[in-house]
Parts: structure tokens; C-alpha cells; sequence
């Protein structure tokens, strides 16, 4: 009896980690908290015969719970295909790797802003804003167009599905979360480190200010120098694959 107790809360403890592992950089981390405090005083305030109390805080533990689960779908789903053996992002073919390193070295020199997003899954653009379809062919040259400063889209993220051009123009949430290693980068740069983060993606990035090219993916922010750079990137953290790549 005693070993299934201590087997019991072992168990309890490595979910508990488990999901804490994976939420800890998002902002259902908070919600998750908010929902343990609450039903920690329900406990408390039944045991001390408060039942209204008690009912109360119970009541909105629920209703957080659910709320969490609705707010949260795109990174719960996320959690669930890691806990059923989602291996990570998956490498662009190398034909799709070519056009994005010429289209993001156009960008870089006419100083163009720009988001690219690998979304494989369909997860991102779930949790995105006014988004348009496209469902296109992937081009440097028509990437080169999305992103010109006088077309409607520019602003927003393109998300590529399948080797396609899916979404242009999203709008992706960005937390108010402080990140004083990046205080000197903007708006979307903060939206690609928080989306490579929340969905285990890669995301690639060009500064209207400077040029400068980045890959953020959970791990971090890559600072892009050269083709070369861009390349041993994939060849460093993939496969040798790249090595075919002209």
C-alpha cells in the first residue's frame, strides 16, 4: 500500500511537470496558475465549513477552466501532438528553402519588413486575425510583392502550408510578456519569437529598419548574415540535406 501511494504521487508530480514544460513560456501558464489558487481556497474554505464560499470559488474555477481551454485550443492542441510524438517543426524542402533565401536577401536589400511562417498543421492560422487566403504558389517574386510597402498586405505574417503560400496579411497576438534580451526589436519581431515559441516553429524575419535578417524558433533568435549563414542554419540544426542546395 505504501509503494502504490508513493507511486500514485509520482505519477501526479511528473504530469504536473509534464504540462508545466510545456506551458511555461506561454501566457496559459498565468490562467493555469489563476485556476490552482482558486480551487486551493475552495478547499480551504469547505474545510472551514464556508460552503457558499466554497461553491463559489469552485464555480469559477470551472468556468476559468473552460475559458482557458477556449482562449487556449491552438497551444493545447500543440501540447497534445507533442505529448503523441510531435517530433518538431519540419525542415523546408529544399526547393522552398532556395526561394526563401533568395526572396528574404531581396527584402534585406530594399530594407522591406517581413514575416514568413512555416505552418505546417494549420495551428497558427487558427489563432490568427484578418487574414487573407491565397493558397499560392510559393515565389521570391511574389513573396517580394506581399511584403512591399505599398500593398495592403505587408503588415501582416505570411503562413505557408504544404509548400504554398496558404495566408498573407495575418495578425498573430503578441503577450504583453517583458523580454529585456530583445528590448531593442520590434513589433514583429516579438510576434515571430513568441509564435516560434507557442507552436515549436520556425519563423523568418527581416527588419524594415535595418535589414537584418533572423530565424526565431523555440530555441531562439538567429542572426542571419549571409546566404551562407541562412544555409549552415538548416545544415546545423536538420540535416545534410542542405548540402545539395545551389
Amino acid at each position: 500500500m505504501l509503494w502504490h501511494n508513493i507511486l500514485d504521487y509520482v505519477f501526479i508530480i511528473a504530469i504536473i511537470l509534464t504540462l508545466y514544460r510545456f506551458i511555461r513560456k506561454t501566457e496559459a501558464v498565468k490562467m493555469v496558475l489563476g485556476i490552482v489558487l482558486i480551487y486551493a481556497l475552495s478547499y480551504i474554505a469547505g474545510h472551514l465549513g464556508f460552503e457558499r464560499t466554497s461553491f463559489l470559488l469552485n464555480l469559477g474555477t470551472q468556468t476559468l477552466a473552460f475559458g482557458t481551454l477556449l482562449i487556449f485550443s491552438p497551444e493545447l492542441r500543440m501540447f497534445l501532438k507533442k505529448l503523441g510524438g510531435f517530433s518538431g517543426p519540419k525542415r523546408p524542402s529544399n526547393a522552398t528553402l532556395k526561394i526563401f533565401e533568395d526572396a528574404l536577401f531581396d527584402l534585406s536589400k530594399n530594407k522591406h519588413g517581413a514575416l514568413i511562417i512555416m505552418d505546417e498543421n494549420g495551428d497558427i492560422s487558427a489563432a490568427s486575425e484578418n487574414q487573407t487566403f491565397l493558397d499560392a504558389k510559393v515565389s521570391s517574386s511574389l513573396i517580394g510583392t506581399i511584403f512591399h510597402p505599398n500593398t495592403p498586405l505587408h503588415d501582416g505574417a505570411v503562413l505557408i502550408q504544404k509548400g504554398r503560400i496558404h495566408f498573407a496579411g495575418c495578425k498573430l497576438p503578441l503577450s504583453a510578456r517583458r523580454r529585456d534580451n530583445f528590448g531593442t526589436l520590434g513589433t514583429r519581431h516579438m510576434v515571430a519569437i513568441e509564435t516560434a515559441e507557442n507552436f515549436d516553429t520556425i519563423v523568418f524575419v527581416v527588419s524594415e529598419e535595418t535589414g537584418a535578417i533572423r530565424i526565431a524558433t523555440k530555441n531562439g533568435l538567429y542572426f542571419v548574415a549571409s546566404r551562407q549563414d541562412f544555409r549552415q542554419f538548416f545544415l546545423e540544426h536538420y540535416d545534410s540535406t542542405l548540402k545539395k542546395l545551389k
